[in-house]
């Protein structure tokens, strides 16, 4: 049962005092009144005569005295024999819904959720047994990464940027490291614009500040003899392998002619042509060694 804290002073009990000719002891007729109703598990009863409210108050006048005046103060409410204790409920609700539900068998249960949940929506029945690989290799086969491979992409941009910072005739940028060769002498510049084309040339000062002239002639040389169908990317790939080493015989079946030397800028780089009598035809050799 709960009772408000300042119930002995509040106005109305202090009302009901001055009604009942003073007695201090009216805080304490309404807390037996109010203890009846958790006893009785009620608080609006079909028939309590007034003798009855008195009884239980054991309040020592009259008892109409005391009715009318439990009734003016607003801790009652009669029609005929029947009383309603005003305030309990709403003070006490906690109570009356615990005597509703045991009236009803206790209180009530809650749903079981194996019989209203549903099964989720949209989540796999199963998952994926191992997780997918990284691949070790690009479409072309190579044996380039993805970064790598990105790296190829992101030097096909530098140069398309560079053409379209060039001026308005087209002229190639000035590549540090670039030599302009003597007429007629023939250097990787020139072998490998003509392999790429004249945009590449900024591409191959940046492989030569990265990796030395030496590997990157090499690696021209490699390039010139298989003519691959991606330049770019195979010089990259080249140059990451180590794969500078210099054309077979073989490669440079196609630069021999009985009947006169290779154009100019055809040559691998560090390579020259000479007539040998014995076999009749020019033949292309590595300059500094004796031609065979």
């Amino acid at each position: 049962m709960i009772i408000d804290p300042d119930m002995p002073d509040h106005w109305k009990t202090r009302m009901l005092v001055d009604l009942l000719g003073g007695d201090e002891l009216a805080p304490l007729y309404l807390i037996r009144l109010w203890g009846h109703c958790q006893n009785r598990k009620k608080y609006d009863f079909d028939s309590l005569p007034v003798a009855a409210v008195k009884a239980i108050c054991r309040f020592s006048g009259d008892a109409d005295d005391f009715n009318a005046a439990l009734i003016e103060c607003g801790f009652i409410e009669r029609d005929g024999s029947s009383l309603l204790v005003t305030g309990w409920a709403e003070h006490n609700a906690a109570l009356v819904k615990n005597w509703t539900n045991g009236k009803q068998g206790g209180r009530p249960r809650k749903q079981d959720k194996t019989e209203t949940q549903e099964e989720p929506k949209r989540n796999p029945k199963e998952t994926q047994e191992k997780p997918n690989g990284n691949p070790t290799e690009t479409v072309s086969g190579f044996g380039v990464t993805d970064r790598e491979d990105r790296e190829d992409r992101e030097d096909r941009e530098d140069l398309k940027n560079s053409e379209d910072k060039s001026s308005g005739a087209g002229a190639p940028r000035e590549i540090p490291g670039e030599e302009n060769p003597p007429a007629g002498e023939i250097n990787i510049w020139s072998i490998w614009t003509s392999i790429a084309g004249e945009k590449s040339r900024s591409l191959l000062g940046k492989l030569i500040r990265d990796y030395g002239e030496e590997s990157v002639a090499n690696a021209v040389a490699v390039t010139s003899a298989k003519r691959p169908a991606d330049p770019v990317a195979f010089i990259r790939g080249v140059l990451r392998d180590g794969k500078t080493t210099e054309p077979k015989t073989e490669d440079l079946a196609e630069f021999t002619d009985p009947d006169s030397p290779p154009p100019p800028g055809t040559l691998p780089a560090g390579y020259a042509s000479t007539f040998n009598p014995n076999l009749g035809h020019w033949m292309p050799y590595k300059q500094g060694r004796t031609a065979v």
